[in-house]
């Protein structure tokens, strides 16, 4: 596996990004449009992956790994908004507001729409659908413990989070494999989840990208070279290190090693500008990370990806 094979798979889906976010910039496409896109992903699309990639997994058939993943992705996450949380005040964003906002920016990683396509290219549906529980454990303290940081209050998320399609299909996808033992499936059933999967991955980056370019809408990036510089050395060096020497001597699950040297390459999660801006409003420093931290993966993801495979050992 080297940086032109890493490139190749990367780059595309950097360009179906891009394009979602030059069509929302410069075509002024309406709200209404990236709504009705982004409820046909989370209710139709994804759901349909997700029983793709977990019914007939051999890795998930044990529903002791299939609780440990989640896990696992739960703290890669809180890891993320307690160095951020900490750090904060050290680049000058000691008010509530600003320290919580980049908490949760630096928190919640891109960890689905770049990575998913990555691990399925590179590694099979098997590996891609552990990705997927290890997701389930960041959805859910997304919701959760990310509400609190942005808002102080649990409710909002579950409330979210119980209305979630996503969430009942992870639910009894892996319940009924692990019961049940299927095989994949094949057929005409399984062809049409197969292309139902390829083209959710590519749908969700261009809903990605339509989110960016909405979201900054009415935000200024002046004056936030430093809050985007350090939004870059604590998500894409520290945790990423972090990530990696958690992979290489913390766990011996090959899946789960696949899973966090991916991970480790991850900027800031684009979805996360909606987010804040909807329960705070704040859209400053959340902006600078994401714009600074997706730039610099534009560029550090190949070479990081061919570097943090070999060095977790996968």
């Amino acid at each position: 596996m080297n940086y032109i094979d890493i490139f190749k798979t990367v780059m595309p889906y950097f360009g179906v990004f891009a394009g979602g976010f030059v069509l929302k910039r410069g075509f002024a496409l309406p709200p209404q449009a990236d709504k009705f896109l982004f409820r046909l992903f989370i209710h139709f699309f994804f759901p349909c992956l997700v029983v793709n990639f977990i019914t007939g997994n051999e890795n998930l058939r044990d529903i002791t790994s299939s609780v440990f993943l989640p896990l696992w992705g739960m703290l890669s996450v809180a890891s993320g908004f307690a160095a951020a949380y900490f750090l904060a005040p050290f680049i000058g964003l000691r008010e509530s507001k600003e320290r919580r906002a980049f908490a949760f920016t630096i928190g919640v990683y891109n960890y689905g729409f770049f990575t998913l396509p990555v691990v399925a290219h590179l590694f099979g549906r098997d590996a891609a659908g552990q990705l997927l529980l290890f997701n389930f454990g960041i959805d859910f303290i997304y919701w959760t413990a990310g509400i609190v940081v942005l808002t102080g209050s649990y409710r909002a998320g579950i409330i979210r989070l119980a209305a979630s399609t996503p969430f009942y299909a992870l639910f009894l996808s892996v319940a009924f494999n692990s019961v049940f033992s299927p095989e994949p499936f094949s057929g005409a059933a399984g062809s049409a989840l197969d292309v139902i999967s390829f083209l959710t991955m590519p749908l969700g980056l261009f809903i990605s990208g339509l989110a960016l370019g909405e979201g900054l809408r009415g935000s200024s990036l002046g004056g936030t070279v430093k809050i985007g510089v350090a939004g870059i050395l604590l998500r894409m060096v520290g945790m990423a290190f972090l990530f990696l020497l958690t992979a290489k001597y913390a766990v011996n699950d090959r899946g789960l090693k696949i899973i966090l040297a991916a991970q480790s390459a991850m900027p800031a999660g684009m979805m996360n500008l909606a987010v804040v801006k909807y329960y705070m409003g704040e859209s400053r420093v959340t902006s600078a990370v994401i714009v600074f931290t997706t730039a610099a993966a534009l560029i550090s993801m190949p070479l990081w990806l061919g570097f943090a495979f070999r060095f977790a050992g996968v």
